[in-house]
């Protein structure tokens, strides 16, 4: 087993988290406020709830203060939540689960409050969850690499070490995208390729991935989880991801991205990725390599990956807030 399997298969309970099915009378419950409209389920639910009734609720703790912002966002059902960064300005957004905190990974600060997306019945509430890594200081991707290692996304190894600058496997992939949307993977233990065994570290996450459309086989019922993920590959994968649970990234004006924009070395991307290519690029999730080139072809990094999903986060969390 290779040290990237070693570091997913000592990280995989963080994959299996869940979000439990409540009644909406919970949502009603708990008081939470809601601004501009119905939370769909919900009926009618009082707005601007004081910070002491939403901790007597218990939504969030003491001091943290939690609204519903936007009900509409379609990503599962979701809302664009916020809460109170005044308390601890280090505090990432996370819930309880049993006897497990689970960090929510689509979460970002805008003005003093974090934005996030989230299940208006879950008792929401934000606490530090510090990273360390032997291996990345001075890194020109450390911050982000922290950033997604805090929500739980994307984990280390056991020696302390993050590897930023090897490969990103195909099965790792697809685990760090169930963990961006805390996926329920407890339906997903059954056998999907012939060469991924259900009962591996990466069996559930690659199923569900295919299942909802984020990956495909590579042909002749195989999957090559252990295969590395090109540039190209990975901007189809998240392109699809995307797609899957209708997120949305800021426009191309808002990021500053022209109508010409090209890279040198656009005529060496695959036409089934080309289209995913100019779009992650046009929405500044993707960005090019020394010389303006794409090397769709390269190896992604961990590194790499870790910065298109702060990427990601960034820009998905302020467009549903700049829809307000």
């Amino acid at each position: 087993m290779t040290p990237a399997a070693l570091s997913f298969a000592a990280d995989v309970a963080v994959a299996d988290v869940v979000a439990a099915d409540v009644a909406a009378a919970g949502v009603a419950a708990a008081g939470v406020g809601v601004v501009g409209a119905d939370v769909v389920g919900a009926g009618a639910i009082a707005a601007d709830v004081a910070a002491s009734d939403v901790a007597a609720a218990g939504v969030g703790e003491p001091g943290d203060i939690l609204e519903i912002a936007d009900p509409g966002i379609p990503l599962a059902g979701w809302s664009l939540m916020w809460l109170d960064r005044s308390k601890d300005t280090d505090s990432i957004v996370c819930y309880g689960k049993g006897d497990a905190t689970v960090f929510v990974p689509l979460s970002y600060v805008i003005d003093d409050r974090i934005y996030f997306f989230g299940y208006p019945y879950n008792s929401y509430y934000s606490e530090p969850n510090a990273k360390e890594f032997s291996d990345i200081g001075g890194h020109w991707a450390a911050e982000n690499i922290l950033f997604i290692a805090g929500r739980e996304a994307s984990l280390g190894f056991p020696d302390g070490s993050f590897e930023p600058n090897a490969p990103m496997t195909r099965a790792m992939l697809a685990t760090v995208l169930a963990r961006m949307i805390i996926a329920d993977l407890s339906d997903f233990n059954y056998r999907m390729f012939d060469d991924v065994d259900p009962e591996a570290w990466y069996g559930p996450p690659v199923a569900w991935a295919y299942e909802y459309g984020v990956v495909e086989g590579i042909g002749g019922g195989k999957f090559d989880p252990n295969g590395n993920v090109t540039r190209q590959d990975m901007c189809l994968m998240i392109e699809r991801f995307l797609d899957a649970f209708g997120i949305e990234l800021l426009t191309p004006a808002d990021v500053g991205a022209g109508d010409d924009d090209a890279f040198l070395d656009d005529d060496r991307i695959g036409f089934w990725a080309a289209d995913a290519v100019a779009h992650m690029s046009k929405h500044g999730i993707m960005h090019g390599r020394p010389g303006n080139l794409f090397d769709p072809r390269g190896f992604s990094t961990r590194a790499e990956v870790a910065t298109v999903l702060f990427r990601l986060v960034e820009s998905a969390v302020t467009e549903a807030y700049n829809r307000l």
